[in-house]
């Protein structure tokens, strides 16, 4: 059975370069599915560098212009993390990106 999961972005957007837990761990045997994800970097002049992590592993990178468009992407087939690990979200360098995904998580 698969269950969906979602994050919004925050007011204030992503503006360090910590990591972002954007779906947590959902135990043993299972597997978090990025379907689709939605980011814009807002800081009017720095870029950055993004990625997903399945934990701490990069599992996709973008690199993103300064004051740029916002974009949509949709995996088909969704990226996948680990088993039991969850999946972070973090930028290279401190700016201010919004971040919004969804996908689902399967035994």
């Amino acid at each position: 059975m698969y269950s969906i999961w979602r994050y919004a972005a925050a007011d204030n957007g992503v503006g360090d370069t910590n990591d972002l837990a954007l779906c947590a761990a959902q135990g043993a045997g299972k597997h978090i599915e990025v379907c689709s994800l939605q980011i814009v970097n807002a800081h009017a002049s720095t870029a950055t560098e993004v990625m997903l992590k399945s934990g701490s592993t990069v599992i996709w990178r973008l690199r993103m212009p300064a004051a740029g468009t916002p974009v949509q992407f949709t995996f088909n087939p969704p990226l996948r993390c680990n088993s039991n690990e969850g999946l972070n979200f973090q930028c290279e360098t401190a700016s201010t990106v919004f971040v919004s995904a969804q996908g689902t998580v399967s035994p």
